[in-house]
Formats: C-alpha cells, sequence, structure tokens
C-alpha cells in the first residue's frame, strides 16, 4: 500500500554525501544567486529535509520550460526568506512574473494541460505565493494556484493516481488545499472532498498523516459553518467534541513506529518544563504529533466557548459547564504535550557550529517547533507556566540556533497573545517551512 510519506532509509548515507560533494568544490568557485537558491531548494524539499517534492528528479532533466520558471521563482523565494536575502527576493518577483504567462500558456495547451510537469510548476507557484504573501491569507490571489491545481486534477482524472509521480503530486494538492482553507478560514471547494474520496483507493487509510488530515478537513469545514452563522452554540459544542474524540482515537492507535518514548531528568533544566521530555523517531513523526495537538487545542477553545454561551441559554447549565472545564484541562494537557516534543531538538546541542549542513539541517527541524509553541503557549490556562516557558524557548531558538523568526513569534506571544494562531502560521511561511 503506498505510503504518504516514503521514508529515505539512506540519509545519513546522503548527507555524507553532500557534504563531500560540497568540500571537493574548489573554494575560489563562485556560485550565483540562482545557483545557491536552487541548491538549497533541492537539498530542503527533493532530495534532502523533507523530499516534500522529490518527484522532481524525475521531471527534471530535461525541465519544461512553465516548470523549470516556477522552479527559478520558488527558489529565489525560499532563499530569499530562509537567508534573508533582499537581492534574491526582488529577482524571485521577477521570475514569478515571468513564470505565470509560461504556466498560463501550459495549462492553455492540450498537449501539456495533463501533464505532471504543469501540475507541479502550478504547485511551485502556490508554494511561491505562500513564502512571499504572508498577510493576506485567504485572498483570491492567495488560493488562486490551489484552486488552479483542483482544477487540473479533475481534468487528469483517476488515472493520475495509478503513478507514482502522479500520486504524490495529487497528495501534495490536497494536503495544501486543505491547509490553504484552514489557514485563510474558507469553505472547503467541493472538488477537494471529491479528490480525497478518489485517494483513499491509493494510499494507506490508516496512516496517522493521512487520518489526520483528514479530520483537520473536517475541522475547518466546521469553521466554514460558524463563519456562516450556520450552527448554533450547543451544534458548535457538539460537533467540536466529535471530532476532537477522533483526534483522541488517533493518538491512542499509533503505530508502534509513531509512539514516543518519555526520558525523566534527575535535575532541573530551563530548556525541559516538567523535568521529562518525549523522544520519536525523527522530527517528521514530531511534527505529525503537533499537528493533532495544535488541532486538538484549537477545538477544544471552541468547545469552552461555546460552552461559555450555551450557559447563557441553556436549561442545563452544569452540563455546559463541565464541557467548558474539560476542555480546558485538555488545552493544558496538549500544551505540556507540546512542550514535552522540545527537549528533544534542544536540550543536547551536539550540532557543530562549523558545519554548514548540520547547521542549516538542525534550524530547519527546530523552525517546525515554532507553530505550535506559540498554540501551546497562547492557549495554556495562567495557572499553568507554559507561556513564560515557551517564549524562553522562542528566544533561545532566536539567539542560539538562529532563526530569526523565533524573536518575532516570542513577542507576539508576549505582546498580543491573541492574535489568531493560523495568522502566526501563515506569517511563518505556512506549509512552504514544513517537514
Amino acid at each position: 500500500m503506498t505510503q504518504l510519506r516514503v521514508q529515505d532509509e539512506s540519509y545519513t548515507t546522503r548527507q555524507k554525501a553532500i557534504t563531500l560533494s560540497v568540500n571537493q568544490l574548489p573554494r575560489a568557485l563562485e556560485m550565483s544567486v540562482d545557483d545557491k537558491a536552487r541548491n538549497a531548494f533541492f537539498f530542503h524539499y527533493v532530495s534532502g529535509f523533507s523530499r516534500t517534492y522529490d518527484v522532481l528528479e524525475s521531471l527534471y532533466k530535461p525541465v519544461d520550460s512553465h516548470l523549470g520558471a516556477s522552479l527559478d521563482a520558488v527558489s529565489l523565494a525560499f532563499f530569499a526568506f530562509r537567508f534573508d536575502h533582499a537581492g534574491a527576493a526582488q529577482i524571485a518577483r521577477v521570475r514569478y512574473a515571468n513564470a505565470l504567462p509560461l504556466v498560463y500558456r501550459a495549462v492553455k495547451s492540450p498537449e501539456s494541460v495533463m501533464t505532471d510537469s504543469t501540475l507541479l510548476a502550478v504547485l511551485f507557484l502556490d508554494l511561491f505565493e505562500k513564502m512571499t504573501d504572508r498577510d493576506t491569507r485567504g485572498s483570491r490571489t492567495w488560493m488562486s494556484h490551489v484552486n488552479g491545481g483542483l482544477a487540473l486534477a479533475k481534468l487528469r482524472g483517476r488515472n493520475q493516481l495509478t503513478t507514482y509521480t502522479g500520486l504524490r503530486l495529487s497528495i501534495r494538492l490536497f494536503v495544501n488545499l486543505v491547509i490553504s482553507c484552514v489557514c485563510g478560514e474558507i469553505e472547503p471547494p467541493t472538488g477537494l472532498d471529491e479528490l480525497r474520496c478518489e485517494l483513499e483507493s491509493f494510499v494507506n487509510k490508516n496512516d496517522p498523516k493521512w487520518r489526520i488530515t483528514g479530520l483537520v478537513l473536517r475541522y475547518t469545514s466546521l469553521r466554514a459553518a460558524i463563519q456562516k452563522n450556520a450552527l448554533n452554540d450547543a451544534d458548535i459544542v457538539y460537533q467540536a467534541k466529535q471530532i476532537d474524540s477522533e483526534y483522541a482515537t488517533v493518538a491512542r492507535s499509533m503505530p508502534h513506529p509513531w509512539c514516543y518514548e518519555t526520558k525523566h531528568l534527575e535535575e532541573t533544566s530551563e530548556r525541559v518544563l516538567e523535568q521529562h521530555y518525549t523522544v520519536y523517531r525523527d522530527h517528521l513523526v514530531t511534527q505529525t504529533w503537533n499537528v493533532l495537538r495544535s488541532t486538538r487545542i484549537s477545538l477544544n477553545d471552541l468547545i469552552r466557548k461555546h460552552s461559555r454561551l450555551s450557559i447563557l441559554s441553556s436549561t442545563d447549565t452544569l452540563h455546559y459547564i463541565r464541557e467548558s472545564n474539560a476542555a480546558a484541562n485538555t488545552i493544558d494537557s496538549m500544551a505540556y504535550e507540546i512542550c514535552a516534543s522540545v527537549p528533544s531538538f534542544t536540550l543536547f546541542d551536539s550540532v557543530d557550529k562549523a558545519d554548514d549542513l548540520a547547521v542549516a539541517v538542525h534550524r530547519s527541524r527546530c523552525y517546525t517547533l515554532l507553530f505550535p509553541l506559540y498554540v501551546a503557549g497562547s492557549s495554556a490556562s495562567r495557572l499553568t507556566n507554559i507561556k513564560q516557558w515557551t517564549i524562553d524557548q522562542l528566544n533561545y531558538l532566536s539567539s542560539s540556533i538562529g532563526i530569526q523568526n523565533a524573536a518575532l513569534v516570542s513577542h507576539i506571544l508576549n505582546t498580543a497573545p491573541w492574535t489568531n494562531p493560523w495568522v502566526v502560521y501563515n506569517t511563518l511561511g505556512s506549509y512552504a517551512f514544513a517537514a
């Protein structure tokens, strides 16, 4: 059965090979910004950190002009964002403007509209928007490329799912659409559920990432219904509790490789909240668990809020008081679990600072902690020390690990902790920098 993510069993070997090849380059060789950007993009998305777009390798030589143009634009945008390179950001905008008409022509061409290269080019344009347009979540432009990708998927039909490349691209499109909708507080398009139904026959339906993504879609639909005032407070509490219960079931039924181990400390550490922390197989599993916890916090925040509102209108006051208290307890529990996942990234700083590759990988892994830390710190009750602890960890990630956006999140948490978490998520680059 095809898995959502193909784990690379030779990660360490590949890292050594990349390091060796870099060390063998002549030191006097000057690389252009374009080359640096493309190399960085390939390492992060294709052959290294996340392998989200590993299918690019099979489509790269020779690369179609519209795919090459969109790759140039998104590579430069990634480089500019990750390394704060103003020059790359300016060039990226020019390359994006050049890519748009090329992709448009490919979409209108009977010869290329059905190809994997065209769908990947559209996904790259969407990735560019998520990296560069972090202030207008939910806007027409912000959603245009994923909506265009969904239209392409419908044209391509079920046959697109019978190849590894087609299936990977379709899953990526589905995941990106779900996250775009929840981040932008937008009602999921009708074709999204149809795509999910088609994918069900080709993926492992017991895969935790797949199950969690499906629940995120249901959570997104619930929020859209709330936005339209289509539900009363009691209905919101009931539906949110149903979804949260299914999240809890997923957590209880995680396959063994996804389970974590709890480590205890004999002495206190400023990097550990309660003298224990959790260790996972890798950063990918850690991130999946923290997506589950962050979404459960959001769901229970809905339960708490609308239970309190129901107290004013219901004859069963005690019932909604209990619901509100239970939701608050779940929020604190999930926040503690998020905090416990952090020390495995920060407690043992064994990264060789002279090894640029190792430092870059470590920063990328730690970057995935920023959003869950914000959710935990902004949502936990005042009876806990979670908010201050998360601020301290964000400051550490900024000063010691070198993640500039950690300082930004710390500032928001310290001065405006009521900020919508999805606004923060969008500020961090949305799913562009997820593992």
